[in-house]
């Protein structure tokens, strides 16, 4: 099947592509949705584009399938939809004859999955089983906190080439990218040497179901507006090898006094963790307690912004003539606002301070008959 189209977004979002020897071609780079892929057992499946990369979104149906074929070249595949895609191709059966001359059945494996395009799971489950693997895709996105990745019935296959060994070890290798947020169901995650993790999308929770091995490179990312603050690693057991780096950024506004983040569910030991150094504006030097081996948490200590209180001590008033005098029991750093509006807007944002109210614990002001309404509050 060979399609030109530039952009073909839902012409396939609910039909079922059954690959039984035959090829799917995309002949310019563009987006291809299939509903659902099935078939494969007799080869076939999604080929390398001839003009640049191709972007395949599997799974729009809804409907969980088992894919045997393969899929290769310079491909991009998006799982979406609420189902299950299970990549398992790479068997073929060779008949020869056993010791006693009778007609056996061998087989043997190799990976059919050998695009080397990006893999991002948007939704749903995205099962890869021995002896596929995704070790040519340069990019694994987990883009959803609904992403699952299923690796628990990876492996390898051994030196005869004959036999898989089903171990269920995810490995990101050198040169390859793990991103997201989400699960990933697999006995162990090994991040190499020269693997990236990048943990959220900025911010949200990757959890592994097993235990994680890092000797890559590690970045997460804060933002205090967002839900939760930071990226979070989280796993069953950690072990973090030498080789392993952490950096940490503040991809959100400037962070205040006391801000703590969790970025690993239990604790962990990095060799020089690089946490952010400044406020937004580089002119104030953040301070952190770092308890990253206790309990996988760090907290702004100073150089952020001071924490807001909420509970401002009461302002008593009285008046006498045009004067109106206002007091606070106790000034350890408040300040005094006040903003005029008139009376179509009443209270608005427009606070301004008073000049010298910090230091304070009282003021007189004058009346004017000519402001409609004024407002006074305590800030700190």
């Amino acid at each position: 099947i060979y399609t030109s189209a530039t952009t073909f977004v839902n012409g396939g979002d609910n039909t079922t592509f059954d690959f039984e020897g035959g090829y799917l071609f995309n002949r310019n780079p563009g987006t291809f949705s299939l509903g659902a892929i099935i078939g494969g057992n007799s080869g076939g499946g999604i080929s390398d584009p001839t003009t640049g990369p191709a972007t395949y979104w599997i799974g729009a149906k809804g409907i969980s399938t088992v894919f045997s074929g393969s899929i290769s070249g310079d491909n991009n595949i998006v799982k979406v939809g609420t189902g299950k895609l299970t990549l398992n191709g790479g068997s073929f059966g060779v008949i020869g004859l056993d010791s006693n001359y009778n007609l056996v059945t061998n087989y043997v494996y190799t990976n059919l999955i050998s695009y080397v395009g990006a893999t991002t799971i948007s939704n749903g489950v995205l099962a890869v089983a021995a002896p596929v693997s995704l070790t040519n895709s340069t990019v694994i996105t987990l883009a959803a906190s609904s992403a699952v990745l299923d690796a628990s019935a990876l492996g390898y296959i051994d030196s005869t080439g004959t036999n898989l060994v089903t171990n269920g070890v995810f490995e990101v290798y050198s040169g390859q990218t793990l991103a997201g947020l989400g699960t990933i169901r697999s006995s162990k995650v090994l991040l190499d040497a020269g693997s990236i993790l990048n943990v959220g999308l900025p911010t949200g929770v990757l959890t592994a179901t097993n235990n994680v091995e890092l000797a890559g490179a590690v970045t997460i990312n804060l933002s205090r507006t967002n839900t939760p603050n930071s990226g979070e690693l989280a796993a069953q057991t950690f072990t973090i090898d030498g080789t392993a780096t952490l950096v940490v950024t503040n991809a959100g506004p400037a962070l205040v006094n006391g801000d703590k983040f969790t970025l690993f569910n239990k604790g962990v030991t990095f060799v020089n963790p690089i946490l952010p150094a400044t406020d937004p504006t580089g002119t104030t030097n953040y301070v952190w307690q770092n308890n990253l081996a206790t309990d996988g948490t760090i907290t702004l200590v100073s150089g952020g912004v001071s924490p807001i209180n909420q509970n401002p001590p009461p302002i008593l008033t009285s008046l006498s003539g045009n004067v109106l005098s206002l007091s606070w029991p106790t000034n350890s750093g408040w300040t005094l606002q006040m903003q005029t509006n008139n009376l179509g807007t009443g209270l608005g944002t427009n606070w301004v301070d008073l000049p010298g109210s910090t230091s304070i614990t009282s003021t007189n002001i004058t009346i004017d008959p000519t402001a409609p309404t004024v407002f006074f509050r305590l800030k700190l």
